[in-house]
């Protein structure tokens, strides 16, 4: 229970404790997927604390790891998007809370402990190539200009620049426009399994809710109409043969949280509620 300054300290030093053997584990999965160092460490690591799903998916740690096997970087989650997820809720909120709070005084210098960490946060959100990284990595980059250049014509100014340098370099690097590919773009076509779940999962739940507008069909209850709503693209990939029964009545994952609330509990709950918390 926090009930002075010192307990308010000691918490946030466990915060940064726990980033630091975040990174540094992310660090050392980076390091052997680049250069195939250091693959004993990897394992040594997961096999103590790496966190793994059930046997539907042993296969991703057939080699001593999922970083090993699957060449991804997953810090110790049982997979990338979990890690991805885990540092932009947990630790990127922490580290721009406390950029914005050292650009709001005179500082004299550069805060080191904050851009050290940030910046490989954003190194690993990258190379982890997952669609949630992809889509937080904007987000992240966004709130850093801003809290960092307090113009907003130079935020734009800012914003262009890189749009525009990232644009010149794909055009005249091979290289670095086949990355750029791969790990952007190929995230957004209805090829890519996780994406076409997570788009599908989202018009599927919209769909349920136009035709339940008012109450929603209830908590967990939209097994039934969210097989017989399912858009076609997202029927006919590997994910969601594999993972979800093919049954009126079985498991449909709610991917999309918005939606997903529309849909079980309709817009006169959802607005009540929503409309509590904002007024």
């Amino acid at each position: 229970m926090i009930q002075s300054h010192d307990d308010i300290q000691r918490f946030f030093d466990g915060i940064e404790i726990a980033m630091w053997i975040l990174l540094i584990v992310c660090l050392a999965q980076l390091i052997y997927i680049k250069f195939g160092i250091g693959k004993e460490l990897v394992n040594f690591v997961a096999n103590l604390f790496e966190e793994r799903g059930g046997t539907a998916i042993s296969t991703w740690y057939a080699q001593g790891s999922y970083a090993v096997t699957t060449g991804r970087i997953n810090g110790l989650k049982q997979e990338t998007g979990f890690l991805a997820a885990q540092l932009l809720i947990v630790f990127i909120p922490y580290l721009l809370t406390r950029l914005k709070r050292s650009y709001s005084c005179e500082r004299k210098k550069i805060e080191y402990k904050i851009w050290i960490p940030l910046i490989l946060i954003i190194i690993i959100l990258f190379q982890s190539g997952s669609t949630t990284a992809m889509l937080g990595l904007p987000i992240v980059l966004f709130l850093t200009i801003i809290i960092v250049v307090k113009s907003w014509k130079k935020v734009f100014a800012v914003v262009g620049g890189t749009i525009l340098v990232l644009i010149i370099s794909m055009i005249f690097s091979k290289s670095f426009s086949s990355t750029i590919t791969r790990v952007v773009f190929d995230k957004f076509t209805f090829s890519n399994t996780s994406f076409a779940q997570r788009m599908g999962s989202a018009v599927t739940m919209m769909k349920i809710f136009v035709k339940s507008f008012g109450l929603g069909v209830g908590y967990n209850n939209g097994g039934h109409w969210s097989y017989i709503l399912a858009p076609n693209f997202m029927r006919y990939n590997p994910e969601f043969n594999s993972y979800w029964p093919l049954s009126g009545d079985g498991f449909f994952a709610v991917l999309s949280v918005v939606t997903g609330w529309l849909a079980q509990f309709g817009i006169i709950f959802f607005g009540t509620v929503t409309y509590g918390i904002y007024r």
